[in-house]
């Protein structure tokens, strides 16, 4: 039971440009970045709106924001960086961009034909790391770099690339997004089964038995080491963990009704 609610939805009466927003993100602490299906990218706040068009297409979904000094923006048709002030664009690397994953001064990025890394300080120079379909990534460091795919899960070890598919039946399947919550516990989202959470060499399976609203994840974020938000296709569920062995979490779910 709650006593009131505490979500505000904002769409084209409260001031965006359209109501289907595939990306979001905080920036200048006072203005919401968001990203729509067909490359617009509006930088929004109760005074003023800012935007630009993305690409030369009609259907450009802006799919990931990262902040860094620039705007680092994936989208169907490439990854943009961009003037966070202006919404120029200052570089752009083509592609069909599935994901961003940050470490350190380096930003990795998944696409169709394969993964990259790019040092923030050098956007023209980029480093071609994994030659497949790259649908998400996760860095533990620089020589060790976990790629999700549609084939199951992958590990660049140095120069050798490992197959990890086999370790457990869900990471034989397409491995949508992944987070790590603290060292030694990686939480990765699967299309229609649920949730995995590693945690050394043991495995948990989180999906709609344990009160998620779907088993397809889009999206995890990590808040903190025993919270983590999930994004489903029936709605955006937040799940916190009461103990060290995971099970039995605490799960709300957020969606429209």
């Amino acid at each position: 039971m709650r006593s009131r609610t505490y979500v505000n939805f904002l769409d084209k009466e409260t001031g965006l440009d359209f109501d289907n927003v595939y990306s979001i993100v905080n920036v200048f602490d006072s203005s919401l970045l968001t990203g729509f299906q067909n490359g617009t990218l509006q930088r929004w706040n109760r005074t003023q709106s800012i935007k630009t068009v993305l690409g030369r297409s009609v259907y450009n979904r802006i799919l990931d924001i990262y902040i860094h000094d620039d705007l680092w923006v994936a989208s169907d048709r490439g990854l943009f960086v961009l003037d966070k002030n202006t919404l120029d664009v200052k570089y752009e690397h083509s592609g069909s961009i599935k994901c961003l994953a940050r470490y350190e001064d380096d930003l990795y990025y998944g696409t169709s034909s394969g993964a990259y890394r790019v040092a923030f300080s050098n956007p023209d120079s980029v480093e071609r790391i994994y030659n497949k379909r790259s649908i998400s990534i996760l860095v533990n460091e620089p020589g060790n770099v976990l790629i999700g795919t549609n084939k199951g899960l992958v590990q660049l070890l140095g120069d050798s690339v490992n197959d990890r598919s086999n370790d457990h039946r869900l990471l034989s399947g397409r491995v949508r997004a992944m987070t790590k919550l603290k060292p030694g516990v990686t939480a990765m989202g699967t299309h229609g089964e649920g949730v995995l959470l590693q945690t050394g060499e043991s495995y948990h399976v989180l999906d709609m038995e344990n009160g998620l609203s779907s088993n397809i994840c889009h999206a995890i974020f990590r808040e903190n080491d025993s919270t983590m938000w999930l994004g489903t296709n029936n709605g955006l569920n937040k799940i916190r963990f009461q103990n060290e062995d995971y099970e039995n979490p605490i799960v709300d779910v957020y969606k429209c009704t």
